[in-house]
């Protein structure tokens, strides 16, 4: 195609995709109609900014074509289109025909706008000839490569209303002109940071993008909220009372397993609110970390990380917010650094990740007053009609089923979304592809049950699966606090000791000589000063003294272990057996418990005081920890790990 034909709107940055875009351009006519431009953006009518890698008016329509330079193989998992790359890594993707589909419906209708009607077609254009493609016959619909697209382009109209001819051709290069298909610099920056061309992920009324500071060698994400063009008043108001609840929201309450907001600028962006996070580039969203690493990770690692949400939800619950709408994609996961968690490697760092929650726009907040709503909750919708203008299509699946009932339980839709997370942890699948789908499933008597899915798994994670996500809200689990105590008998079970058939010992004589008489070692009383405090579980023994029984739960600056210290003797009862050990979440923490300590030491003995029993922060492994008076039940406490009924109670 002639250079007067094909119009760069911009020069591609990547020599991949120029490779691409020039197979596709020698191989397209000259003559009218056939024009092209490559590399573009527009505004959609929602405020999206939309990137176009390639436009082409052929004879038969327009067509709007999503270039991808994949190398390896891909194929469909569970509705995700999951690459293989020649490495062995596994990448997912979304569908990027959906996008596709949405930006032609987008340009179409600017272009009717502009008295010029035009249907738009989406493709999506693999460039490497190589790519092993092994979709589904479903997913094979609109997917070309080179030469399959140029085919295609040459066919003629399917319907004789959607032919273009020269003059018809012309008018939509003119069309074009008007809507604007040029790049924007003031489009990509927010205050002092540069966005990426490209958003990262988007919902139907905002878009995230990674962003860097113009001076800073600082990453972060920002969210841009979208006021639609000519929309009325109320949608507008609506978008704009998304961002701020979403900003009071995390302005109110941090926490390690939150998204950290560093600051909400109304005026940000041109078509809306911005609101700029704290980020790792390296993030996850969950499913797509249970994709790629979910086959390296046993039960109990699972299970630690369904710990890790549910911790930070009864946090967010004891200061009276709920989110009401946890999904995969609402779950940020990060390789724990090397320092912080004594890996070798960063992708050691996968294995015992740390996980944030996000997407807040919806979440509500009770009043401490006599059930009187507080701002937020009068603000924040109460349905799903209203609330799922702000909410992206692939959080379906994980939504409970009465969230579009007036004034659904917030303690309730939180207590669902862990079970359907829980799911898809022991699983490595979503629930369902949408929840018309899991309705059905409701309807027909089934529920979530992960061992229908996965061989060999225990009852108690069914039964925990199935309480958390009981189709009836008066038969759910009624709080956090009663999801993690059945999940702590899940973990009692994971982690109980497989007895081994013993060989029977010889018989020792009464007269054999005491020395010959070995006393049985000791088990689990060898320190583990290597492992990091915070990933400890029942059993676990730190600093070789402290015997690990359980969590007790997660704040903002420390995780609080029960444990029993093994210097006391059995017999001694002048001395307490079990403790707590605080131990620091960060850095920033170790500098927060010193100071605790600190206080504590100035203060005269009083009942009404929790004592330091170790007068002096201790440190192990990486972290700075406390040891505290244990002030619960020593009876409950002093039952064996494991020992019979011990778990049906706690359970019941």
């Amino acid at each position: 195609m002639r250079d007067d034909r094909w119009t760069s709107v911009t020069e591609s940055e990547f020599p991949h995709e120029q490779r691409g875009l020039e197979a596709i351009r020698e191989r397209l006519g000259d003559n009218d109609p056939w024009r092209a431009w490559a590399n573009f953006t527009f505004t959609a009518a929602s405020g999206h900014v939309r990137e176009v890698d390639l436009l082409i008016v052929a004879p038969g329509g327009v067509h709007l074509i999503e270039l991808k330079d994949w190398h390896g193989s891909i194929e469909s998992r569970n509705g995700t289109w999951l690459q293989t790359q020649p490495s062995g890594r596994q990448i997912s993707h979304g569908n990027p025909l959906h996008l596709a589909n949405k930006k032609a419906k987008e340009l179409a209708w600017l272009l009717k706008q502009q008295n010029e009607p035009a249907w738009v077609s989406e493709a999506v254009c693999f460039t490497d000839d190589s790519l092993r493609n092994r979709l589904p016959a479903r997913d094979q619909h609109g997917v070309h490569s080179v030469d399959q697209l140029v085919q295609m382009l040459e066919e003629p109209p399917r319907e004789e209303r959607r032919r273009i001819d020269a003059t018809k051709s012309g008018r939509i290069a003119t069309a074009l002109e008007h809507i604007g298909i040029a790049r924007s610099d003031a489009a990509y920056k927010v205050g002092p940071y540069l966005l990426h061309r490209k958003s990262f992920d988007s919902g139907p009324t905002w878009a995230d993008y990674l962003a860097r500071h113009s001076e800073l060698p600082e990453a972060v994400r920002i969210r841009v909220y979208l006021r639609e063009r000519g929309s009325d008043s109320e949608q507008r108001s609506s978008v704009e009372r998304a961002a701020r609840r979403e900003a009071a929201v995390l302005r109110r309450f941090r926490h390690p397993g939150v998204v950290q907001l560093k600051q909400y600028d109304p005026t940000g962006h041109s078509v809306g609110p911005a609101l700029i996070f704290e980020y790792d580039p390296r993030a996850l969203r969950l499913d797509e970390y249970v994709i790629q690493y979910g086959a390296r990770l046993d039960m109990l690692s699972r299970m630690a990380l369904v710990r890790q949400l549910a911790e930070t939800i009864r946090s967010v619950h004891r200061r009276r917010l709920y989110h009401r709408t946890l999904a995969a994609r609402a779950v940020h996961v990060m390789p724990r650094g090397r320092a912080a968690a004594g890996h070798d490697s960063e992708d050691s760092g996968w294995l015992t990740p740390h996980l944030q929650i996000s997407d807040w726009q919806v979440a509500v907040q009770r009043g401490p007053q006599q059930g009187g709503p507080s701002d937020s909750e009068r603000f924040a919708p109460t349905t799903l009609s209203r609330a799922g203008a702000h909410l992206a299509e692939d959080a379906d699946p994980y939504l409970a089923p009465e969230l579009t009932a007036p004034k659904a339980a917030p303690v309730a839709l939180d207590v669902y979304g862990l079970g359907v997370l829980t799911y898809l942890l022991t699983t490595g699948r979503p629930p369902a592809a949408s929840q018309a789908e899991l309705m059905s499933r409701y309807e027909a008597g089934e529920g979530l049950r992960p061992t229908a899915v996965v061989d060999g798994l225990s009852e108690y994670i069914d039964e925990l699966v199935q309480a958390a996500t009981a189709y009836r809200v008066s038969d759910r689990l009624a709080s956090v606090d009663d999801f993690l105590e059945m999940l702590e008998v899940v973990e009692d079970v994971l982690t109980e000791p497989v007895p081994e058939p013993q060989p029977p010992a010889p018989a020792v004589s009464e007269a054999a000589p005491p020395q010959e008489r070995k006393e049985a070692p000791q088990e689990g009383r060898e320190g583990t000063d290597e492992k990091d405090p915070l990933e400890a579980v029942a059993g676990d023994v730190l600093a070789g003294r402290w015997e690990v029984r359980r969590r007790l739960g997660t704040g903002s600056t420390s995780r609080a272990f029960l444990v029993r210290d093994l210097s006391v003797e059995p017999d001694d009862r002048t001395a307490k057996p079990f403790a707590v050990l605080k131990v620091a979440v960060s850095e920033r923490s170790n500098a927060i418990l010193a100071r605790e300590a600190e206080t504590l030491g100035r203060l005269r003995p009083d009942s009404r005081i929790i004592q330091l029993i170790e007068p002096q922060p201790l440190k192990i492994g990486p972290r700075t920890v406390l040891v505290m008076e244990y002030v619960g039940d020593e009876r409950e406490a002093g039952s064996q790990h494991g020992a019979p009924g011990a778990s049906s109670t706690r359970r019941k």
